[in-house]
């Protein structure tokens, strides 16, 4: 059968959201973009239809640590390299289709509902709970985002920063740190107990769901031990910036991934047939947890994908 003689394909094709603190690093090109990129060309040889999307988290607390340290507003940061990584995509011959900025108007608000509505559902539900937790303090700051707090993991004793740790990809709350400590400006001066919201996993429907996927076999093992002592994943933090879950906390950035592609997915509805459409991610290692827990564990929770 002839290329001509096959049913035409869409896809949509969606690049890890990179953080906007600073240019693009190999990393990010290398892996997701470049990746991507590659396979919209061959499928536009072929005749199908592709669209590579992708967009910056300005959410992610890293923007925070930067802003502190340039001394200028967050959302100066968030434009101001959201421009320069769409500039780095454009000089490399990465051709993307969508790089969406949140903080856009015709954006911000839409995913500030797709989010909020993704996580009443969960709650409607009764997948959603409130657990107590131990959380870093300083009198500077306040509630320090995870970009402030450093230490070593306690999956690999490596040294780590935030609540993802970059060597073995683990995730764990700030109490669970070792040698836990504020990586720029004043030093923690308290811990003290909050209230935070947290995702159940449903653990059956979850790896049921991994097993008839194409993920690689050394990121399913990264879930299965998570898995072991672990029953939530963090759905909201005790900071200011983000999208408000309460009027004391926001949403997690890394919990809202796939409400962010969701929003991505709107913009080509009407491009693409979607009735048809194929949805194709692309993510590094260290944030395996992160869509693997975070995000396919809502998704799956919500019925947005088939667990058959």
């Amino acid at each position: 059968m002839s290329t001509h003689d096959q049913e035409k394909l869409s896809y949509l094709l969606i690049a890890a959201i990179p953080t906007p603190n600073g240019r693009l690093h190999l990393g990010h090109v290398s892996g997701p973009f470049l990746k991507l990129d590659i396979i919209k060309r061959l499928n536009r040889q072929l005749g199908n239809d592709v669209f590579l999307c992708s967009g910056t988290d300005c959410y992610e607390s890293n923007v925070l640590t930067t802003a502190y340290l340039q001394k200028k507003s967050i959302e100066e940061i968030c434009l101001y390299y959201h421009d320069q990584i769409l500039a780095d995509l454009s000089t490399l011959l990465i051709d993307i289709d969508l790089f969406l900025n949140p903080l856009a108007v015709r954006y911000k608000n839409n995913l500030k509902e797709i989010i909020q509505k993704h996580k009443a559902n969960l709650g409607n539900k009764g997948h959603i709970v409130e657990l107590k937790e131990q959380y870093p303090f300083s009198s500077y700051y306040g509630f320090l985002p995870p970009s402030f707090i450093a230490g070593s993991c306690s999956n690999c004793l490596q040294n780590t920063s935030g609540f993802i740790c970059e060597s073995c990809g683990f995730i764990y709350k700030a109490e669970e740190i070792n040698n836990l400590h504020c990586r720029i400006g004043p030093p923690i001066t308290d811990f003290k107990k909050i209230s935070s919201l947290f995702l159940k996993i449903n653990k059956p429907l979850l790896l049921n769901a991994l097993s008839k996927s194409y993920i690689p076999a050394d990121a399913q093992e990264l879930v299965k031990n998570y898995l072991i002592n672990n029953d939530y994943v963090r759905l909201t933090l005790p900071i200011n910036w983000g999208i408000a879950a309460s009027h004391h906390r926001v949403y997690y950035s890394y919990s809202s991934v796939f409400s962010y592609y969701e929003l991505i997915r709107q913009q080509y509805n009407k491009a693409l047939s979607t009735d048809k459409i194929k949805t194709v991610v692309s993510f590094g290692f260290d944030n395996t947890l992160t869509f693997l827990l975070e995000n396919l564990n809502q998704t799956l929770e919500l019925g947005l994908l088939p667990t058959e």
